[in-house]
């Protein structure tokens, strides 16, 4: 190896250091060690591309620092899977993109194995009223297996045995339903 390629590699790191600084990390957190190995993988472009996505759907420069400090990992999201997501989020479940950006964690989740499943889950107990339809649902799906497993499955397949099927992926998942207009929607589906 080459003296200049480790000078230029050192001096690449005290870059990507300084602005970890800048933007607010811990030194001695764990999201500071994150932060340094996102950004060490990101090009500069890819990581303006990611911005840009986000911003598509009416993210800030602060909300993308924000949702960067609570987890550096989710900028390392495709760009292509942060556009399915967040039209997922913002026009399927009809979700605010301000309450995606409280939880960058679901950058990282799978849309057909976790997202989904969960989301065909919650629909089944909202179209049964055995849950409220104001749950959080950012929060919800951001829980961990085990969690939500007790608290969806478990406690409800002897009442709601689709659960199962829904969470297997067995259901087809239309929507959940917010507001009048989905509270509408909600009975018409039940009478047919």
């Amino acid at each position: 190896m080459h003296p200049r390629s480790l000078t230029q590699k050192i001096n690449l790191f005290e870059e990507i250091v300084s602005v970890i600084k800048e933007m607010g990390f811990d030194p001695t957190s764990r999201s500071f060690v994150l932060a340094i190995g996102c950004l060490s993988v990101l090009s500069k472009l890819n990581w303006e591309k990611k911005k840009e996505a986000f911003k598509s759907f009416g993210w800030s420069e602060d909300d993308i620092h924000s949702a960067f400090k609570v987890q550096p990992m989710f900028m390392l999201t495709s760009e292509k899977k942060i556009r399915l997501l967040m039209d997922f989020f913002v026009n399927k479940l009809g979700l605010n993109s301000s309450d995606v950006m409280r939880c960058p964690n679901l950058f990282l989740l799978s849309l057909e194995k976790r997202i989904i499943p969960g989301c065909s889950v919650l629909q089944v107990l909202m179209s049964k009223g055995l849950i409220e339809k104001d749950l959080d649902v950012v929060w919800v799906l951001n829980a961990n297996k085990k969690k939500f497993k007790k608290n969806f499955l478990i406690k409800y397949q002897e009442i709601a045995p689709e659960v199962l099927k829904a969470y297997d992926g067995e259901m087809e998942f239309l929507e959940l339903f917010y507001g009048l207009e989905g509270m509408n929607r909600m009975k018409e589906l039940q009478k047919s």
